[in-house]
């Protein structure tokens, strides 16, 4: 069964000099300049039932299947919502045919509807939902982004911006990816990963969730799990008894939504009903009923036993290549219109890291994705179901609300 468990989180590193804003230093490199102050985190609360996200729900479909389709029979982790975030602090700049490409593939959310995301996901009571973003420009290169995008960035995707010599400056981007993931996610870049650029843009995305009913640890015991290629490895799985679940049931699939507490988060998981079936089978179907929001909607509530496999594992990507296989091409080639930012730009990689763990008291996931920016140059009852996640199943954590796919996956092998 070809299964992926994939959390995308895209990390943005926008770096430019805005003459309004005082430089400073940071506690980040001796070298690192602040060219903005940090941005406040939002306050307000935001009326979610006014909000439509189609278009990154949309965007999420189609990486989540390239993804799942390019990463048979292994664990993978993804943030969907960190490449979007990513990627449209890069199209907040992009124009012509760049600009028209990037659209048709992420839609055209103005900066005003993602800063009203940022603040909604971001101002939970109980739950911990970090997003930063953060631009990096070098300082020796002949670039000068234009004030106004760089104050797009800031006001909002309240992002941070950095002056360095990018080159050798890995470890400084390292260190705050770090810091914005709570240590989930570290060492991204390697000592050569910023060589050719002139600008990263980096959006990390830390979460710390708590179930709302949460699973008794001293029921955690080993069962067996069926991995993808056959093989069975006993694992441990978290069980509460028979209580009261939100079952997801269809000719294709069968699944359960278990909610995070005083929030519109769900972790949905979805196994098929032929055993036979890829993730990308499983999918598709889940899209073709209206995508993992519109699943967990319809689940209801049932008593069953629910056994569920405890896990912790962590993602590195490349999605450059894929993300020019889902429609962003001249973003990429000599064709690069990114005139919004500054002359003779063009995309040059897009990497992204994740992590995840489940555990009994609830999830704990990071993303992180970077764009780099170079010159062009036991026995139950009969009348109560078991369900019992012992083989690969397809999850997501998704808000329901504003249906955006917060972090996606595969779990296919047990370890």
């Amino acid at each position: 069964m070809k299964k992926i468990i994939s959390m995308l989180i895209m990390i943005i590193i926008c770096l430019s000099i805005l003459p309004s804003c005082r430089d400073e230093k940071t506690d980040l490199g001796k070298d690192v300049t602040r060219l903005t102050k940090m941005p406040a985190s939002p306050s307000d609360k935001v009326d979610a039932d006014s909000m439509d996200y189609g278009s990154i729900e949309s965007f999420s479909e189609k990486l989540s299947l390239k993804l799942l389709e390019q990463n048979e029979n292994t664990n993978i982790v993804f943030s969907p919502l960190s490449a979007y975030l990513a990627l449209a602090m890069v199209k907040e700049g992009a124009e012509g045919e760049t600009l028209e490409e990037m659209n048709a593939v992420m839609g055209n959310e103005s900066a005003e509807a993602i800063y009203t995301l940022i603040s909604y996901l971001t101002t939970f009571d109980d739950t911990q939902l970090n997003i930063s973003n953060s631009v990096w420009i070098d300082l020796v290169a002949d670039i000068n982004p234009k004030r106004e995008y760089l104050d797009t960035l800031a006001d909002f995707y309240l992002a941070e911006c950095y002056k360095t010599v990018l080159s050798g400056a890995e470890s400084d981007v390292n260190k705050w990816i770090s810091e914005s993931t709570n240590g989930m996610i570290e060492n991204m870049l390697d000592e050569t990963a910023l060589d050719e650029s002139v600008m990263a843009l980096v959006n990390a995305i830390y979460m710390n969730a708590h179930w709302e009913n949460e699973f008794d640890a001293n029921n955690t015991h080993k069962r067996d799990f069926q991995n993808s290629d056959g093989n069975v490895t006993k694992t441990d799985f978290m069980y509460n008894g028979i209580r009261s679940e939100l079952i997801i049931e269809t000719d294709a699939y069968i699944g359960v939504v278990l909610r995070y507490k005083d929030t519109d988060l769900n972790f949905v998981a979805v196994m098929p009903t032929d055993e036979t079936a890829s993730g990308t089978d499983i999918l598709e179907a889940i899209y073709s009923d209206g995508g993992w929001r519109s699943v967990a909607r319809n689940a209801e509530y049932e008593n069953a036993r629910l056994y569920l496999p405890t896990f912790e594992y962590n993602t590195s990507l490349s999605l450059t290549e894929i993300l020019q296989s889902i429609g962003i091409k001249a973003a990429f080639s000599l064709e690069a219109n990114f005139d919004g930012i500054d002359d003779d730009l063009v995309l040059d990689s897009v990497l992204q890291n994740a992590a995840i763990k489940l555990y009994e008291d609830g999830t704990e996931a990071s993303a992180a994705t970077v764009v780099t920016v170079k010159a062009t140059g036991a026995m139950m009852p009969e009348d109560v179901r078991t369900i019992e996640f012992n083989r690969p199943f397809v999850f997501s954590v998704v808000d329901s609300a504003s249906g955006v796919v917060i972090f996606a996956g595969e779990y296919n092998t047990a370890e």
